[in-house]
């Protein structure tokens, strides 16, 4: 199950999420966030240096344009090639990255 699941986030992870002409306004909300923002104290240990993020509304949405954006500029940074016969944990390696790479964009925003 595991590598089913892991092939069909590499087979997403290709292309973009969805281009503007299907989803309409780049503006629509992919992901709403309801509540303030909250993080653990590993989080705050981390970012200390970093600084926050200025987040400071009740609620927040993140838009299908953020997250193309995101993926784009994860693309550029990491390396992600479909393997020419069985996934080793290298691949998976690389997805996760990427992966990773999105959400810490996203978290930025």
């Amino acid at each position: 199950i595991l590598i089913a699941a892991l092939c069909c986030v590499y087979a997403t992870a290709l292309s973009p999420i969805a281009p503007a002409h299907v989803v309409g306004d780049s503006s629509e909300c992919a992901l709403y966030l309801n509540g303030p923002a909250r993080s653990t104290a590993y989080d705050y240990s981390i970012n200390l240096l970093k600084g926050n993020f200025g987040y400071e509304g009740q609620s927040n949405c993140i838009t299908y344009e953020a997250i193309n954006q995101a993926y784009l500029e994860a693309r550029n940074r990491i390396l992600v090639t479909l393997p020419k016969g069985d996934w080793k944990a290298e691949h998976f390696a690389s997805v996760g990255e990427l992966i990773l790479d999105i959400s810490i964009n996203l978290a930025r925003r």
